[in-house]
């Protein structure tokens, strides 16, 4: 028997490769939209440090893609804010373990208006039941003085609380003492998180071979 054509080989390989971006782009939205109120004030003369637990539950996917806040620059503050973003596993109390993301210097406009961020995370593989965090800190970052933004709010979320620390720029401080729980905001920070599933790697590599497999089938046919 002939060998299979190569357009059909290739017709295979780009038919199995669009399965396998859908299959990973049908995620699971998880976090408190829609955005509500604008609270939490986040600077070098304010706090230092403001971030959101959270935690997966079963039948969430697994792989976390992207994650989206907003932010409002106060209006009388003329000088934009730098800032990061990072993703720690969370003890109940403190950050603990290895980063598992770390945002480059993000700067705000300080035009005295509101601005939305989305960070493309990577696919971190989280665990379901534990609790992580993300958060924002300007700790490791240079602002003048009266540099401030608001971190946008919204209702309660289920599976994890706004905790805060004023750990001006000691960022070691985030791992050995305990953030306050108990604090003046009521709220939740107002975010989006979205959760991917991913094949495991012997599955895409199933895919990536069947086509040489099935034409190697028929040449010898």
């Amino acid at each position: 028997m002939k060998s299979m054509p190569v357009f059909v080989c290739k017709f295979f390989v780009l038919f199995l490769s669009l399965c396998l971006l859908s299959f990973e782009c049908q995620g699971t939205i998880v976090g408190n939209p829609p955005f509500g109120g604008v609270m939490g004030y986040l600077g070098p003369e304010n706090i230092s440090t403001i971030g959101q637990t959270f935690q997966l539950v079963e039948g969430d996917d697994q792989y976390l893609h992207s994650l989206s806040f907003k932010v409002y620059d106060i209006i009388g503050t003329s000088y934009p804010l730098n800032f990061g973003v990072y993703i720690y596993e969370w003890d109940g109390t403190k950050i603990t373990g290895q980063v598992l993301y770390e945002s480059e210097e993000l700067t705000t406009s300080g035009f005295g208006e509101s601005e939305s961020f989305q960070l493309d995370l990577g696919n971190i593989k989280l665990q379901i039941g534990q609790e992580y965090i993300w958060f924002l800190s300007v700790s490791e970052n240079s602002n003048p003085a009266n540099s401030t933004v608001a971190i946008w709010m919204s209702q309660s979320y289920d599976n994890g609380g706004l905790v805060l620390i004023d750990n001006e720029f000691d960022f070691d401080l985030l791992f050995q003492d305990d953030w306050d729980k108990n604090h003046y905001l009521k709220n939740d920070l107002a975010f989006t998180i979205e959760l991917v599933a991913i094949p495991e790697p012997y599955s895409v590599l199933f895919f990536i071979i069947a086509p040489f497999v099935l034409r190697k089938r028929y040449v010898s046919m």
